[in-house]
Formats: structure tokens, sequence, C-alpha cells
């Protein structure tokens, strides 16, 4: 009887046989590569964060399905004990963001959030945004960013917010009473091409601030650059630069301590529905308009204790109808100058009033009309001050 070779040290089953190495090594290896691509390189989800060990963006485990969101994930941040912040690791790429109420997102210092292609809004915000990095929003089928029930935003000093090419407003913000806080840079429409924001810069129903350190610009809209029954607080800057229809339109209340400039738009620089307050160290400045530089519709104020120049950067007629129009009342205690007007300098019309009080100044110069005119005004002029038609031209 020849002897037998027991079966487990055959050369079909020696585990040194050089064959079977090779073999066995690719049986094992192919199933944990299946297992590293599925959790490496997910597919599009909605990623939730659970906060489950601590705050860390950038840790998988916080998140459900234990993965880190990716370029093609909508994410969503509820109220949770352990709030998430953009800090360690890599930078943030993602397709839209949802904070619900009581939720919270903090982005670190030089940090980046990136949010693009949205098919919806770029990021809903129900809770807070401590944004002390950066955040830029691109291609988005309708916002950018809406505010909603409480929706709360700190733009820290430093801190920058980019939005560019919206299917509708860069910003729209409802339902909230004290939402929306600027001390650092936020740019609207800077970095697409024309008309690359599909609706208005910000379109605010309540509250903006705008602190010393803080600045807004705001390029390339359809249509306004800031809309809404929105109550401006301004003491830093606000740029507003080639939009389709009104620099501002508000029915609401604009302060303004710092600096507005407002160029190239459609129709008007400012079309003003509720109070104008251009306080003392307050600046506006309007070139290059369509039609009127700063129109005061009826029973609406200016008070104007700063400087206000209109069609005084631009070249001739770059006003392309009058100056100021008023239908409501102008305070003017400091220095009004107009220039470059297609019509005229200054329009009183259907019940405007103008008090040019002690130490006001009004200077009108290179009108295509009338330096002053009144229409249907009773008892509409009254002066005080200084007022100088053609003496600078």
């Amino acid at each position: 009887m020849k002897n037998s070779i027991p079966p487990q040290f055959s050369a079909a089953h020696n585990p040194f046989n050089k064959k079977n190495q090779f073999t066995s090594f690719w049986i094992k290896l192919i199933p944990l590569a299946i297992c590293l691509c599925f959790s490496l390189t997910s597919t599009a989800a909605t990623r939730t964060w659970t906060g489950a060990f601590n705050t860390n963006w950038n840790f998988p485990f916080n998140w459900s399905g234990n993965t880190i969101p990716g370029v093609s994930d909508h994410v969503v941040i509820p109220n949770v004990t352990n709030d998430p912040v953009i800090m360690f690791g890599v930078n943030v790429s993602i397709k839209s963001l949802e904070i619900e109420s009581g939720g919270h997102l903090t982005i670190g210092v030089a940090k980046i959030l990136s949010i693009s292609n949205s098919i919806d809004v770029g990021i809903k915000n129900y809770g807070t945004i401590e944004n002390n990095g950066i955040i830029t929003i691109q291609n988005t089928a309708h916002q950018g960013l809406t505010f909603n029930s409480g929706g709360l935003l700190n733009n820290n000093t430093g801190g920058i917010l980019n939005i560019d090419d919206t299917g509708d407003d860069g910003i729209y913000i409802s339902d909230v009473a004290d939402g929306f806080h600027n001390w650092g840079e936020i740019n609207i429409g800077l970095n697409g091409g024309a008309n690359n924001i599909d609706g208005n810069g910000i379109w605010n129903r309540r509250v903006l601030y705008n602190y010393s350190a803080g600045t807004i610009n705001i390029n390339n809209t359809v249509d306004n650059g800031l809309q809404g029954n929105i109550t401006i607080n301004n003491a830093g800057a606000i740029n507003i630069n080639t939009v389709g229809i009104h620099g501002i339109w508000t029915n609401s209340t604009i302060i303004n301590d710092g600096t507005i400039t407002i160029e190239n738009t459609t129709s008007n620089g400012i079309l003003q529905g509720g109070s104008l307050n251009n306080n003392s160290g307050g600046i506006i400045n309007i070139d290059n308009t369509g039609e009127e530089g700063l129109y005061i519709n009826t029973n609406n104020t200016l008070n104007n204790d700063g400087v206000i120049k209109i069609g005084v950067g631009g070249g001739v007629d770059n006003i392309g109808q009058e100056g100021i129009i008023v239908l409501g009342t102008v305070e003017n205690n400091a220095t009004i100058t107009v220039k470059n007007t297609a019509h005229q300098g200054l329009e009183l019309n259907s019940g405007g009033l103008l008090n040019n009080n002690s130490g006001g100044v009004i200077n009108i110069d290179k009108t295509g009309g009338d330096g002053m005119y009144f229409l249907d005004v009773a008892d509409g002029f009254h002066n005080w001050g200084e007022i100088n038609i053609g003496l600078n031209g």
C-alpha cells in the first residue's frame, strides 16, 4: 500500500505553496477593499450630526452611519449636547446644510466650509452659525443662505462669507427678530459673472446689523442689492454695485453711522419707504443710476446729520433722472451735494417738505433740468441754512 499524504499537507492545501499564497491573499483582500471603498467614498446621502463622542466635525463616529459628510452629501445639524466645530483636520466640502432649531455650528479661524451644487438652498439656518473662518456658497438652485424661525448668524471679526451663482436671493432673512450680525466680510455676487445672483443680494424682513469692522459687498444681482421690510443698522461699509433694479429698496428704517456706496443701478440708488437716518459721521455716495439717485416716498423721512453725495463720483448725467425726489420730508442739518443729473437736481412733489435747518448746506450743480423744482407743494420749502445752486459747476 502506498503511503498517502494527509489532505492538509497536500499541495492543494499546502499553505507554503506559492500559488495558494497568492490565491489566499486576493480572497482576503477583495472583501477588505470593497469595505474600504464603501466607507471612504460613500454615495450621496443625508448625514445627520449626533455628537456622540465630541464636537469634532471630522470624527466619523459623531455622524449617522459613522461617516464624515462628503461633497455630495446633504448635512443636518439638530439640537444636541455636543455642537459641531470645524476646527481640526481638513477643510469641509458638502452639497447643502440645514441647521435645525437649537442646532449650532462653529467654523474655526482660517477653516473653510464650502457648499456647492445644492438642488435647493445652500444653507437653511433655523439655529446658530458662528463663523470665524470662511464660508463659500455657490451654484445653488435657490437662495444661497436663508434664515427662518429664529436663525442667527454671527459673522465674527475675520469671518468671510462668499455667495455666488444662486438661483434666487443671495441671502433671505425671514421671521428673524435679531438674527444677522456682521463684524467681518460678506461678499455676494463678487466672484461670479454678470447677473450671477438671480434675485436680490439680500432680502431682509427684519433687522441687519453691520458693525464698524464689518463690510458687505453686493454685486451683479438681477433684482435689488438690498430689499425688504428691512431695518439696516450700519456702522461699517456697505458697497453695492451693478444691480438690476434699485441699490436699496426698503419699507423700514436705515440707520447709517458708516459708509453706504451705491453705483451702477438700473433704477434708483435708494428707494426709501421708511426713515433714512444718516447720522453724524455717516456718508452716503450714489453714482451712475438709471433713474433717481435718492427717492423719499410719501410719509417717509430723510434725517441728514452727515454727508450725502449724489452724482459726484460719476460723469455728466450719470444720475439718469432727478438727483433727489421728495414726496415725504427732508430734515437737513449737514451737507447734501447733487451733481451731474439728467433732470432736476432736487424735486419736491405731492406734498413733499424740505427743512434746510441751521448748519444745513445743499449744493446743486450740473443739472440737466432745474436746480430745484417744486410741484404741488403747498408749504414745502424752509431754509435756515445755506443753499448753493450752480456755484461749483
